[in-house]
């Protein structure tokens, strides 16, 4: 028995993961293309266009707008027929996964955002249509990032005076206690992202993703790595992605009602000693320069037992040999750096980190974590990429990290206890477990003993998570940010502890 053609489309439609709309030269003129396309956007089904005009259009279907495009390649049937299937299943899961987050940030969010309308694309003309008023109150359109730019929100709210929100809009909105400003973010490449199924795209993409949230919420972001660039000028590191993301999201944050603060650069000495004004001139004026302390001379000396300049002009200085007494003011270096930051923001957050191949005595990630748990600071680990943010979250319940006690330093004749040795020598107290700990307000004249570092973050996690960390998080929000994977999630538990500080 035959059925209604119309019908017929419509239980198609219904039953679809995604629809493919081939856009040919006289595809907008088709009623029956029009209407797939309409039924789509109100049932909610994510459409990809495939852009096949070959000479032109007569009129273009104005309510085509706002799905992915991607142009077919009659050359290449193949080919074209490969990259529409692989972006067709890619968008269907990005349509159901932005839906899935936007309805769970929902559920955490204030009441005023309970009977928001989700969308799992960003809202159109055609979107009001579908979605009518409220019996009460202003209407709340939330959708996936980037926002929509300033001239198109306008018009849609010149058509519906709606609330169009984002979850970076919604960051934008947070208000912090007066007293948090400034978090520091400790973050270096991971060695357990092939373990786990990532790269170091991965990661950056991530680390950028959570980077920015935070910007977003009015937070200054200290980062204490060094800031480099290659021979080429070809842009690296952590710290230069940290600027260029605010620099290609000031925009969006000025349109949200928020302005980024300065992002703060806060290098180790020796690293300090190689920022020239072509460094200097990056930083400008999205972030700010502020050198950590040397250590003492009569700690770390100018000249090594040669008396040759123990750091050199002008060389690089990680082609230096690897010395005992070089690996010792490195490792005081770094110390002063991450003690400085330690207490000059209201909070650190720990992500990834590498537990071999670091320049001082530990794994920069898990002194500091140490410091922020010694001093009773708030500290938020995120175990997303393992390495040694994982170390750290191992050791709090009390299980075994032997890398972090013994750490590896690369070399067989360059051990912790040759670099401890050279300490004792230089008059600096070498503070073991069961040795009382100088006041954590200043780091100088002693170096910590990893084991003792290990052990006093075994000891920390015995009084709880919300205890040891301080953070204003539970112990089961701790535990969710350990193994949390979003990075939109990890933002939102992030701030959410830094509002119930006091």
């Amino acid at each position: 028995m035959s059925h209604p053609f119309e019908d017929e489309i419509l239980s198609g439609i219904q039953d679809c993961s995604i629809l493919l709309a081939f856009q040919s030269d006289h595809y907008a003129s088709r009623p029956w293309c029009q209407m797939e396309i309409l039924k789509a956007k109100e049932l909610g089904i994510p459409i990809l266009v495939i852009a096949a005009v070959a000479h032109g259009e007569p009129r273009s279907f104005p309510y085509l707008g706002n799905p992915q495009v991607v142009v077919w390649d009659s050359a290449k049937p193949r080919e074209s027929t490969t990259r529409v299937l692989n972006l067709a299943a890619r968008e269907s899961l990005r349509y159901h996964w932005n839906r899935a987050c936007l309805q769970r940030l929902l559920s955490d969010e204030t009441t005023s955002l309970k009977q928001a309308r989700v969308l799992a694309t960003v809202p159109e003309a055609l979107t009001l249509t579908t979605h009518p008023l409220p019996a009460s109150g202003q209407q709340v359109f939330l959708y996936p990032d980037p926002p929509l730019g300033h001239a198109e929100l306008q018009i849609l709210k010149s058509l519906r005076d709606a609330d169009y929100v984002t979850p970076l809009t919604l960051l934008a909105r947070w208000r912090m206690t007066p007293a948090v400003t400034a978090v520091t973010v400790s973050v270096s490449e991971s060695g357990d992202l092939k373990a786990r199924g990532l790269c170091l795209w991965h990661e950056q993409t991530l680390t950028d993703e959570i980077h920015l949230g935070l910007l977003m919420a009015g937070l200054q972001i200290v980062y204490g790595g060094r800031l480099e660039l290659s021979s080429g000028g070809q842009r690296r590191d952590f710290t230069i992605r940290l600027l260029d993301l605010a620099r290609t999201y000031s925009g969006v944050a000025c349109a949200a009602g928020t302005k980024f603060a300065s992002i703060l650069n806060v290098p180790p000495w020796p690293n300090s000693t190689t920022y020239n004004n072509a460094i200097c001139q990056v930083l400008q004026p999205d972030a700010q320069l502020q050198e950590a302390p040397r250590p003492d001379l009569q700690e770390i000396p100018e000249f090594d037992e040669k008396g040759q300049p123990l750091f050199p002009a002008g060389v690089d200085l990680f082609k230096l040999p690897d010395t005992p007494l070089r690996r010792l003011a490195r490792t005081r270096g770094l110390t002063l750096m991450r003690h400085k930051t330690t207490f000059q923001t209201q909070a650190r957050i720990v992500i990834g980190g590498t537990l071999q191949g670091f320049s001082g005595l530990y794994p920069g990630v898990v002194e500091e974590a140490w410091w922020s748990v010694t001093a009773k600071r708030p500290l938020y680990l995120a175990g997303l990429f393992g390495g040694a943010a994982q170390a750290v979250i191992d050791l709090l319940p009390g299980r075994d990290r032997p890398e972090i006690a013994n750490p590896l330093l690369g070399s067989q004749e360059l051990t912790h206890e040759t670099i401890l040795q050279i300490a004792r020598q230089r008059g600096l107290s070498v503070i073991d477990t069961g040795d009382l700990l100088p006041h954590t307000t200043h780091a100088n004249g002693y170096v910590v003993h990893p084991r003792r570092i290990a052990s006093d973050l075994r000891s920390a996690g015995s009084h709880g998570l919300a205890a040891s960390l301080n953070n204003g998080l539970s112990d089961a929000q701790n535990h969710e940010l350990f193994l949390c994977t979003e990075p939109e999630r990890i933002v939102q538990l992030i701030l959410t502890g830094l509002k119930n500080l006091v």
